[in-house]
């Protein structure tokens, strides 16, 4: 045994004995006070070591009963007992690692080491080992926590489900470091490895691109990165994409250089039914969809170039039926259903605040292809709960058509999302139960193509199975006792769920393949600003934002400028004088599109089966 290695114990083996997954030992009375629940520990001979964590403590007293107890305490204090009274601290290991299954034997027990640390992880292994965290060890030095990136990103299992209370658990954080450390150790294996992220709420994922305020980092924080060997740096290559703003002239997002996305027609109509319910509410609202998505949608050399030329349309076949005193148009749709519809499908773009649009448009979404080192942002925060799960659907949709297509231009892909309760509930939900079972087919066959699910719920029990079971890697961060009593987690050592229960932010419980149970971790605090709150705003207005145009995105003014000379464009701004929506209405009116650029693919595009209407 290693004579410079730190004594914290010794084995203690009761008259039953002990198997092979867990031991017991005496904490020494000299460092009692340092010994905690999670500290990892070895122990063993000369021929094999054991290794494993601290998953509880008990204290243990000579008294057998409280009376013999109380016979020795005065009638005036309590004092005399804790002087007389002998106990000791008895902590239970979890095992982690034992050369040939061997149980512990008698002997002393260390604190954990390097060495002891890449036993616990089984690290030489590992393939492609990622740091997800980090512990602590004695005399300050930290030990990366490593998970196979087989077992993560794909093939061998994938996926990654984190958990716990919303705003304690600092899973967005956490996911978003882990995400660095993934793509960083994967370069340095020279595997390309991508990440697509939507971010359904808040700011948190809108600033991966800028550094993090100067004090937000402190000395723990970089040892943290360095002991992960993670740079402490924003991520380098951040494209941002976010629905567009009526007119398609910016985008609804507080990131002012996002890139549009707008879907016309052929991009809408597989995903009326997430987008408003009236269309498929009832049955004679359905068959209507679905009789003028035949008539004028998947009708070939006649087929609608814009939803306008769908409303007109169908605008007219109510009309013509009023002026014949008809209650019915194509023969047998009430007229009444054919104005609900419509009224829906005009909506539409005012519902999506922008993202559909009536008119004829560029193709303009997510890409599914990707670059190594590329992170791609979908912001979709300030939608509603069903237009989210159809930007979600149709990019997942086509994700996985592209997978078998032909690849995703990198070696491992992370998808990752918020609110899994809200968009793949274990039942129930406000969302159309299409967009869980299109996730859940991502997470059944997304490891073969190394496509890696991640995703964030306050309540993992409350996700559907087939996603959350199919997850290889389980983290919680601060969680409450209803969630740990769900049944889902198994039973759990009172050390364990103690600390599952009380931990605070930069902390977190993971279990993984080559992690035999919980393990505790701690997690640098990102190196990128987390959120607006943090962001240097005007830098960012002043790299996204068109000249002589404040209101209108570098995108949306591309867009609105085409075919435009630069000095026929300053004119017309300097014309409006400071008004923003004249200068728009004059642009837009001046503008020559590359109509080649926009025209409407062939009408083979259009997938008559594929309606996403599976509610």
């Amino acid at each position: 045994m290693n004579s410079e290695r730190i004594r914290i114990g010794h084995v203690y083996i009761n008259s039953s004995g002990h198997g092979v997954s867990t031991f017991e030992f005496i904490i020494d009375g000299a460092v009692r006070d340092q010994v905690k629940v999670g500290d990892v520990v070895t122990t063993g001979t000369d021929e094999f070591t054991v290794t494993g964590v601290i998953t509880d403590m008990r204290l243990v007293g000579r008294n057998s009963s409280p009376l013999i107890a109380a016979s020795v305490i005065p009638d005036d204090t309590l004092m005399p007992l804790v002087s007389e009274q002998r106990d000791v601290l008895v902590a239970t290991v979890q095992v982690f690692s034992s050369a040939h299954l061997r149980p512990a034997p008698g002997g002393p027990v260390f604190a954990g080491t390097h060495d002891s640390v890449d036993a616990l992880c089984g690290r030489s292994s590992l393939a492609h080992p990622i740091a997800a965290g980090v512990v602590d060890l004695p005399g300050g030095a930290l030990a990366p926590i490593c998970v196979d990136a087989d077992e993560l990103l794909g093939p061998l299992a994938g996926h990654l489900i984190i958990g716990g209370r919303s705003g304690a658990a600092a899973k967005t954080s956490f996911v978003t470091v882990l995400a660095r450390s993934a793509m960083a150790a994967m370069n340095s294996q020279g595997v390309s490895c991508a990440a697509l992220m939507f971010n359904v709420k808040g700011p948190d994922l809108l600033a991966l691109d800028k550094p993090a305020p100067a004090a937000a980092l402190t000395a723990d924080d970089r040892a943290a990165y360095a002991a992960m060997g993670t740079p402490p740096a924003p991520f380098e290559h951040v494209n941002y994409y976010a629905p567009s703003t009526a007119g398609g002239y910016s985008t609804v997002s507080a990131r002012v250089d996002a890139r549009m996305i707008r879907w016309g027609l052929k991009d809408t109509w597989p995903y009326l039914s997430y987008l408003d319910s009236r269309l498929t509410d009832s049955d004679n609202a359905f068959s209507l969809t679905l009789d003028l998505g035949d008539r004028k949608v998947h009708a070939g050399q006649d087929s609608a170039k814009s939803l306008n030329e769908v409303c007109q349309f169908l605008r007219a076949e109510i009309e013509s039926a009023q002026d014949a005193s008809r209650t019915e148009i194509f023969g047998n749709h009430h007229i009444a259903t054919a104005r609900k519809v419509l009224r829906a499908l005009e909506g539409l773009p005012v519902l999506t605040k922008g993202l559909v649009s009536k008119e004829r448009v560029v193709d303009s979404d997510v890409p599914v292809t990707f670059h190594d080192g590329e992170v791609a942002v979908v912001d979709v925060a300030e939608l509603e709960p069903r237009v989210q799960a159809a930007v979600i659907a149709r990019t997942i949709s086509r994700l996985l058509k592209q997978v078998t297509a032909g690849g995703l231009g990198v070696d491992r892909l992370i998808v990752f999302f918020d609110e899994l309760n809200v968009f793949a509930p274990a039942s129930g939900g406000e969302v159309p139960r299409s967009v869980r079972d299109l996730l859940a087919k991502l997470a059944a066959t997304g490891r073969y193509a190394r496509v890696s699910l991640w995703g964030a719920a306050q309540f993992p029990s409350g996700v559907f199975p087939q996603i959350r079971d199919n997850a290889g890697t389980l983290v919680l961060g601060a969680v409450a006792d209803s969630e740990l009593d769900s049944g889902v987690y198994g039973k759990l050592p009172a050390g364990v769920r103690e600390q599952m229960v009380t931990q605070g932010r930069g902390s977190a419980m993971i279990r993984s393949a080559n992690l035999r149970s919980w393990t505790p971790i701690r997690f640098p605090r990102p190196a990128w600003a987390a959120g607006l709150d943090s962001m240097n705003t005007a830098s960012l207005n002043a790299a996204g934002r068109s000249a002589g145009l404040p209101s209108v995105s570098t995108a949306g003014f591309a867009a609105l400028t085409e075919g435009l000379d630069p000095e026929t464009v300053e004119h017309i701004v300097a014309a409006a004088d400071g008004d923003d929506h004249a200068a728009v209405a004059a642009l837009e009116k001046a503008r020559e599109p590359d109509m080649q650029r926009i025209a409407p693919e062939p009408s083979s595009v259009y997938d008559p089966g594929d309606w996403g209407l599976d509610d």
